[in-house]
């Protein structure tokens, strides 16, 4: 079977290959990745994990504990720095940093639409006018450097007391 992603797409393309379009599949969507282009097993993480439960006042915070797909726990926001410079993953009730612009806007609070409805050519804008700004290096199928992504103390912090109550929980029998 022949899977077509990114990467297969660039190299006929490349080639000089009269294409008009390419019937992907969920391969690209999903970033399954292939041998070829050095990329198995890079799935999107996307699968939901709860992280953060408001029923439970005392310890609101969840976590997975599972080598490289450990969640995060709490409530968070993504801070773009500056131009590009970086993202700061932080809790969302924290200042928001200098110089920096929220990533994550609601669509739904207490069961409410609050955005704004978009028709298909605004989102089409917007999503372009998105990609227009992004540096040329983050633009490459193969970028050169990472793009640089922190977590914030608060959410290191959370982190770190999250573990501990629930080492703590899994030492005492019977809780």
């Amino acid at each position: 079977m022949l899977y077509i992603d990114e990467y297969r797409i660039a190299t006929i393309l490349g080639a000089g290959a009269p294409v008009d379009g390419f019937g992907v599949g969920g391969n690209l969507g999903v970033g399954l990745g292939t041998v070829a282009s050095g990329t198995v097993g890079g799935v999107i993480g996307a699968v939901y994990k709860l992280v953060w439960f408001d029923s439970d006042p005392e310890h609101p915070s969840r976590i997975k504990i599972a080598g490289d797909k450990s969640t995060w726990p709490g409530r968070k926001q993504v801070y773009r720095i500056c131009d590009f410079e970086r993202d700061l993953i932080a809790l969302d009730d924290e200042t928001t940093p200098a110089e920096s612009r929220a990533l994550l806007h609601p669509i739904v609070l207490a069961g409410k639409r609050v955005t704004l409805e978009e028709s298909l050519h605004q989102i089409r804008a917007r999503a372009q006018a998105s990609l227009d700004a992004m540096p040329g290096f983050l633009r490459e199928l193969s970028p050169d450097r990472p793009y640089p992504v922190d977590m914030s103390d608060a959410l290191l912090a959370l982190r770190e007391k999250t573990i501990a109550h629930y080492e703590g929980q899994a030492a005492v029998p019977g809780a």
